[in-house]
């Protein structure tokens, strides 16, 4: 891995771009202690974190989709909260079709914003 961030770095220099590496982070997937190895960009040694988010979809180090569910379920339930509260506040309980479309148009893009990501 050290090797092809060594890579990466010398393409940057050439082409003149800069890697951020204040914003860079590295998690070990499956292991597990405290003899992990340190990886760097240009001697500035890369954030260790336990789980990240990329393009949406947040990984765990131990590949749980029980851990990255709780990632999702918090902007979901948020959103059907709102919902809920909108219908109750504006007198629409009357009304089926009301929630059903906030829940298409707010409640489903919140639960499936990652699936949508990876499935393009």
């Amino acid at each position: 891995m050290q090797t092809m961030l060594n890579c990466l770095d010398r393409y940057a220099r050439r082409k003149h771009l800069l890697i951020n590496t204040a914003k860079s982070e590295v998690a070990h997937f499956n292991l597990s202690g405290s003899n992990l190895p340190v990886f760097s960009v240009d001697g500035e040694p890369l954030a260790h974190k336990e789980s990240l988010k990329y393009l949406g979809m947040w990984s765990h180090k131990i590949i749980s989709m029980a851990k990255s569910s709780e990632h999702i379920t918090g902007p979901f339930m948020a959103s059907a909260y709102r919902i809920r509260q909108f219908v109750q506040e504006h007198a629409l309980g009357d009304r089926p079709d009301v929630p059903l479309w906030l829940g298409k148009t707010y409640l489903v893009p919140a639960g499936m914003y990652a699936s949508q990501v990876w499935g393009t």
